[in-house]
């Protein structure tokens, strides 16, 4: 029996300030682990409708006790189910899933065609390398990021990284040694709900201004002239922390420099689907070269 999208979110209009602007805005998520999967379920059920999701890993048992995919998908790519999922379970959603991870088979030039035609990128993997690739690519298209992360002692951060007029993701995480990884972090599920639920909630303010979660970043509205609000730390009953940063200098991260794919017009279009399918097309082209 078909669901109508209207009766979805009959119940969500009136919390949510525009849902025909979250339709038409593409969100790229980029690892669709504990936190990844989940917010990617949470923005499809705020109005989010057209998502790409990228992860190399496959769905394992081990992941049942902390993830959103259920045991049927047990074997298969986590972007290709999850995208599946969300088809499956929300009227009309338009994702693409590309089922690898982005790594240094890919050039620069290729993940800024890919992360381009974004509204919004969230960096949702497990490894800080990659965090700070994917983080310094968006930086450079000016596309806004998202980097959520959890935290061993339970709680969590995300990064809120704006256009180059202000600090980007290694201004703050650049006091972290480069060897010391995210991978592995012990957590519940449970644990990740503060940290999806705050993405989830500056999310919709990067992606509809009018939102009035837009006072968590600042009561400017992005005003380049005044401090706002980039870092949102949780702490399990306490306080939520936000903090402004500052930009640090020689970070490597500000001095990328724009990309060059900012000057087409469209880098490959704005259909989940193919913007998956092209970089699928770019990582068999290096596979073969190599």
């Amino acid at each position: 029996m078909g669901v109508d999208r209207d009766d979805v979110f009959r119940r969500v209009r009136g919390r949510v300030t525009d849902l025909e602007v979250l339709e038409r805005r593409l969100v790229v998520i980029c690892g669709v682990g504990s936190v990844g999967s989940l917010v990617a379920d949470e923005l499809a059920k705020i109005g989010v409708r057209r998502m790409v999701l990228a992860d190399g890993d496959h769905f394992e048992a081990s992941n049942l006790a902390r993830h959103h995919l259920t045991s049927a998908y047990i074997g298969l790519n986590k972007a290709e189910a999850m995208a599946d999922m969300l088809r499956r379970d929300i009227p009309e959603m338009d994702v693409g899933a590309a089922p690898f991870h982005l790594d240094a088979r890919f050039s620069d030039v290729e993940i800024d065609q890919f992360l381009a035609p974004a509204d919004l990128v969230v960096v949702a993997t497990d490894s800080r390398e990659a965090q700070r690739r994917l983080a310094s690519r968006a930086y450079a298209l000016d596309v806004p990021c998202l980097v959520p992360a959890l935290d061993p002692s339970r709680g969590g951060e995300v990064f809120v990284q704006l256009s180059s007029e202000h600090p980007c993701f290694q201004c703050w995480d650049g006091f972290r040694p480069d060897a010391l990884d995210v991978r592995g972090v012990s957590a519940i599920e449970a644990d990740s709900y503060a940290v999806v639920q705050q993405s989830v909630w500056l999310a919709e303010a990067l992606l509809d201004p009018r939102s009035p979660n837009i006072q968590e970043l600042s009561p400017a509205a992005l005003d380049p002239a005044r401090r706002v609000r980039q870092l949102f730390v949780i702490r399990p009953g306490a306080a939520l922390q936000r903090a402004s940063i500052d930009r640090r200098r020689g970070c490597p991260g500000c001095e990328v420099g724009p990309s060059p794919v900012r000057e087409l017009d469209s880098p490959l279009g704005d259909a989940p689907d193919g913007i998956a399918r092209a970089l699928t097309s770019g990582r068999e082209r290096v596979e073969a070269a190599g």
